[in-house]
Parts: C-alpha cells; structure tokens; sequence
C-alpha cells in the first residue's frame, strides 16, 4: 500500500466534497439543482471511487467505463439553459455523443485497442470545450435577452454590478 501524501488526501476530499454535494441537489426540488446535482454526481463520483481504490491498493474494477465528459459535461449546459429558462427537449441530445461512445469503448476495450482510447481522450476534451462555448453562449444570449423582457432586472440578472 503507497503512502497517503497530503495531495491525494486533498484530492480525495475535494472529490468527496464534490460527490455529497452532488446528492444534495439531485434531492433538491428544483430542477436546475437536479440538473447541477447530476452534473457534480456524474462527473465526480466515479473520480472519487477510482481514487478511493488506488489509496487502498486496489485496481478500479470497472475499466469498461468510457470516458465519462461525454455525459456529464452537457448536465453543467442543461443547468445553465435552466437556470437561464432557455431548456427545450432538443438539449437532451447531447447525449448522443455518451452513447456512440460508450458502445465504441466497450467494443475497443475487448479488443485491446489502445490507441482508440487516446483518441476518445482527446475527443472528450474537444467535446468539454465545445460544451463550455455553448454555456458561455447560452449566458450571453440570456444576458442580452433579458433587457427586451423585463422593465425591472433587478433580480434577473446573472451577475451584479458594481
């Protein structure tokens, strides 16, 4: 068993942190906290759980599991579009990329193809980036919207000024 250095404790925690965070708001009655509980939960707990097993000594037993931005990465956007009230059921197919994945990981990962996962690796950072272009724009869009809807912004907007 490797010694336990302050780093991987940090780590450790944050992840945790992360994780219980995520169950608080996937019970939340809100959907916008749903979709931030599902985004933390998606993203962290697997991390948490690889992690968990390396400390103890153990391999991660589910090395099946593709790379997991592909599904929780587009949760951060529909909390975004929510929480902006710009979600539609178009959204969800941002998961399509989570499922032609997950099939290909499975088919690379029984046949031993690593370079496969070198690829999905990149592809997934490419996908976070892109996700992160369609929040950034999703906010732009309700900031710019938000003027021709309300007389009083008082309270809708996403940032106060100073």
């Amino acid at each position: 068993m490797e010694e336990i250095s302050l780093i991987s404790l940090l780590e450790l925690l944050a992840l945790a942190t992360a994780t219980f965070l995520g169950l608080h708001f996937i019970t939340s009655k809100e959907r916008s906290q749903k979709l931030l509980g599902g985004f933390l939960l998606l993203g962290f707990v697997f991390d948490l759980s690889d992690r968990s097993f390396l400390l103890l000594g153990y391999e991660f037993p589910f090395e099946f599991i593709p790379n997991m931005a592909f599904v929780y990465v587009p949760f951060l956007y529909f909390y975004s579009l929510q929480l902006t009230g710009q979600s539609n059921r178009k959204m969800w197919r941002l998961l399509y990329p989570a499922i032609i994945f997950y099939l290909a990981h499975l088919v690379a990962y029984f046949n031993e193809t690593d370079f496969y996962f070198f690829i999905e690796n990149q592809l997934a950072y490419l996908f976070s980036i892109y996700i992160s272009f369609l929040v950034f724009k999703a906010i732009q869009i309700h900031q710019r919207n938000i003027f021709q809807y309300f007389s009083t912004i008082e309270d809708k907007k996403l940032k106060e000024e100073v």
